[in-house]
């Protein structure tokens, strides 16, 4: 997060939301979150650019493999944070608000990246980094006020 409005406007705004103790909705589908840290992208990018073995046009898919349902980003957050309180489910994203079983394809999608690895040494940031980054920036820079332990 490098500006305010972002803790509010985009999908790091949700995480926002669970942080403050609220449940964001379910994604369509029940489809979960597929992770990259923008630092590790920014990386990519550089390594790729500089590469003398990597052919012009090629193409790489930028992602840690980690997919995480938006429900257990709370519990995630809690673990790093103690003090913290998040929200640990999801409103429904179903017809009347109810929750949907996650689509087959959800289940089966599987993202590998060993291609980028192995084509510039690539390796990627722990979720736990990432979170913990994510939600350091929505508190120092959003203005996000964590819903704490009473």
């Amino acid at each position: 997060v490098l500006s305010a409005h972002q803790a509010v406007e985009t999908w790091q705004g949700k995480i926002a939301s669970i942080v403050q103790g609220k449940p964001v909705a379910q994604e369509a589908g029940g489809r979960p979150w597929m992770i990259v840290d923008v630092r590790d992208v920014a990386e990519a990018e550089i390594r790729l650019a500089e590469s003398p073995t990597v052919q012009s046009g090629s193409r790489f898919l930028l992602a840690s493999m980690d997919k995480i349902a938006p429900e257990a980003i709370g519990s995630s957050v809690n673990h790093l944070y103690p003090q913290y309180r998040c929200a640990t489910t999801v409103t429904g994203s179903g017809k009347g608000g109810t929750l949907v079983r996650s689509h087959p394809i959800w289940l089966r999608a599987h993202l590998r990246n060993d291609r980028i690895r192995s084509a510039v040494g690539m390796q990627f940031r722990s979720f736990d980094d990432t979170l913990r980054a994510t939600v350091d920036s929505l508190v120092s820079v959003g203005g996000v006020q964590p819903r704490t332990v009473k």
